[in-house]
């Protein structure tokens, strides 16, 4: 295990719920309902590169081991990134003072109108 999996550092991707999400989501020994791996990925180059991470204690090997998995998840286009922005956007020009929030809570108390 990751000393940054033990210390849960805020720099490591999480989902909603706090889990950690990394690459290793993506071993074929998480297809679901198992694990994460909802999608059905597997790649044995993957799967290596992963159990091979899992077992060494040298967090620069694991980041060199993970970088290569990550690479060939890339290139094998395994998830696609789809938007849905439902936030408020301002249009006119008359508005002013509008920031539009980086998370899904936008308060709306700062606007003004010129």
């Amino acid at each position: 295990m990751r000393r940054d999996q033990v210390r849960g550092d805020p720099d490591v991707p999480h989902d909603r719920r706090g889990a950690r999400t990394d690459d290793g989501d993506l071993h074929s020994g998480q297809v679901a309902p198992v694990g994460v791996n909802w999608g059905g990925y597997k790649n044995p180059k993957v799967d290596a590169l992963i159990d091979e991470a899992k077992q060494t204690f040298d967090v620069a090997k694991q980041d060199e081991l993970l970088a290569q998995a990550h690479a060939l998840i890339v290139d094998d286009a395994t998830l696609v990134w789809v938007v849905h922005d439902t936030n408020p956007h301002a249009l006119s020009p008359k508005v002013r003072k509008f920031v539009q929030a980086q998370h899904w809570f936008q308060d709306l108390t700062t606007i003004g109108l010129e």
